[in-house]
This record gives C-alpha cells, sequence and structure tokens, in this order.
C-alpha cells in the first residue's frame, strides 16, 4: 500500500507571518470560518472556508474586486496606466504571455532539462553547507532561474544580486508606508526603483539594439510594444517586475513546507526514491537527463506534489 502523506507538522515560517496579524490566534474555532478583524490600520473579513473562497474567486471583477494594502499596491503599481492587476485584454495579455514561457508547453519543449540541471547545481551547493535555511535559500533558487528564462539574468556573472534586492524589498510588503529613512518601507521602496530602472535600462537597450534579443520574457514584450497599445514602457516594466515577485515568494514556500513534511515521513521519501531509482534504471543512459515521459510517469511524486501544494491553505485555515 502507498504511504499517504499525513498533514500534522507546524506552519513554521508560514505561521509567523500569520502570527503578525493582529486577529488573535484561534480566531477561527472562536468566531468561525469567516470574522471580521483589522490589518495594518484597515478592516479586512478573514474566511477559512474553501466552499466561500473559490465563490469570491469566481466573481472576481462581478460582486468583488481585487484589493491589495497601500505599501503592496504602491511598490507593485496597481493604479494608474501602468497597473498590472487590469481586467479584459490586458488580464488575457499578461496570462497569455507567462504560459507562453513558463506553461506546460514550454516545460515539455524546453524547461524541464533545464530545470533539472538548475536543481542539482543548487543542491550541490547546499549539501557543501553546515545548514541551509530552506526557505530563503529555496527563494534564491527558483528567482535565479525565472530571472534567466524572464531577462537573461546570470547570477554568478552579474554584478546586481537581484535575489537581495527581492528579499529586502518582501520584508517591506507588510509594513506601513512610511518613506522615511531607515525604515522597512524606505528600503523596500529604495530597492524596488532600483530594480526598476535596471529593467527599464534593459527594456531600452533591446529596443535601440534588436540584434541583443535573445528569445526570453522581455525581448517578446519588446517585440510586442510595437502591436500592443496598452504595453508601454512602465507597464512593461512592472509586468517584469511582479513576474519575479510571483516566482520568488509562491514556490519557496511549498518547497520549504515539503522539506518540513518529508522529514517527518520517511516511508513517504522511501517510495520516491524507489519511484526515481526504477526511472534511473530504466534508461539506457543513466546520466541523460529527465524527459517528459518520465516525468508524466511519476504518478506518486506528482501526487505528493499535488498535496504538499495545498498544504499551506489547509494549515493556514487551521490555524486561523
Amino acid at each position: 500500500m502507498k504511504a499517504t502523506l499525513r498533514m500534522r507538522c507546524k506552519l513554521g515560517a508560514c505561521g509567523v507571518a500569520l502570527e503578525s496579524l493582529s486577529a488573535p490566534k484561534g480566531n477561527g474555532k472562536l468566531y468561525g470560518p469567516i470574522f471580521r478583524t483589522s490589518l495594518a490600520g484597515r478592516p479586512v473579513v478573514v474566511t477559512a472556508d474553501p466552499e466561500f473562497n473559490n465563490y469570491l474567486f469566481q466573481q472576481e471583477g462581478r460582486m468583488v474586486e481585487l484589493w491589495y494594502l497601500d505599501t503592496f499596491s504602491k511598490i507593485f503599481v496597481h493604479e494608474g496606466e501602468s497597473k498590472t492587476n487590469a481586467v479584459g485584454m490586458v488580464h488575457k495579455y499578461v496570462r497569455s504571455i507567462f504560459l507562453n514561457h513558463f506553461g506546460a508547453e514550454r516545460l515539455k519543449e524546453k524547461l524541464l532539462p533545464q530545470i533539472e540541471e538548475f536543481v542539482n547545481k543548487s543542491l550541490c551547493a547546499w549539501s557543501s553547507k553546515a545548514s541551509v535555511e530552506v526557505k530563503h535559500a529555496g527563494s534564491v533558487m527558483v528567482f535565479n532561474f525565472s530571472a534567466k528564462q524572464m531577462i537573461s539574468y546570470d547570477a554568478e556573472k552579474s554584478s546586481d544580486d537581484l535575489s537581495e534586492k527581492y528579499t529586502k524589498i518582501i520584508d517591506g510588503l507588510m509594513s506601513f508606508p512610511l518613506n522615511i529613512p531607515g525604515t522597512a518601507y524606505y528600503n523596500c521602496s529604495k530597492h524596488q526603483k532600483n530594480v526598476t530602472t535596471m529593467l527599464r535600462d534593459m527594456l531600452k537597450e533591446k529596443w535601440i539594439s534588436p540584434e541583443m534579443r535573445r528569445g526570453d520574457f522581455l525581448d517578446q514584450i519588446n517585440i510586442d510594444m510595437e502591436k500592443e497599445k496598452f504595453l508601454s514602457e512602465d507597464f512593461s516594466v512592472q509586468l517584469v517586475f511582479g513576474g519575479f515577485f510571483a516566482t520568488f515568494e509562491s514556490i519557496s514556500a511549498v518547497l520549504a513546507l515539503a522539506f518540513s513534511l518529508l522529514a517527518e515521513h520517511p516511508s513517504v521519501v522511501e517510495e520516491l526514491t524507489a519511484e526515481h531509482e526504477a526511472i534511473l534504471k530504466n534508461r539506457e543512459n543513466p546520466n541523460s537527463s529527465l524527459t517528459w515521459d518520465e516525468y508524466k510517469s511519476m504518478t506518486f511524486t506528482l501526487h505528493v506534489s499535488s498535496q504538499i501544494s495545498t498544504s499551506i491553505s489547509f494549515f493556514l485555515a487551521q490555524q486561523l
């Protein structure tokens, strides 16, 4: 019988973020799955009801509208002509370009062996260290890979440590928007301006010198600017900036949770190892890269990955 992954570890990094809310721990048990509180001085409603949450997502743009904390809205420019959270044609374009560069077809045709090589290289680097803070190290790994696909960024050769800048940006996202030297928001805003200035310079450089294009995400935007009126320079820069953030935070949280859960369930690790070793044994060349067919054949691995991906929502609901 296949081992099952029971979700009973503590939230860890996610719990720290949750406990910073003004709502006392245990409110979900005291007031039910939906209750009202305040966050950073703003009235909010917290819902841990999966069915109601799903309904809200379905009604986005109709009965409900997207809203973000003041700091988040300012850093990611959710107002004005350059806002990237618009609906309609703009939303369709944003979804399309990300799927073209990170979707299933791209993964199948190009990204899978690159991801394997990148992960193996990162794991080798981790193995030489006494200890590794998985969430941060995972963030850096995922960010550097995504940045390479989006702007041909090479972390080993670049003089700018973009992952470090994003770490400081994220540290200030839950702060009050006080633009005073020394505050978290001031540092967050400073690094945001540094990154967007760099992206703007790259965009202009590629526009002036088409021969420098390498077929990355930014190159695609550069080409599309000639035919899509809403693709202004400001919008394009914010789109790439927001894309970096999406990869930096989400995947690393799942990765950190995976390490925590798997450490508590050795039987799951054993079955995962057996599944992977069986694939290696069936290869003609054991040193060849992972293929799409091999990836799809990992039924237990995909099952575990799916459970881990949904576990964060489960833990958040349990902690409320």
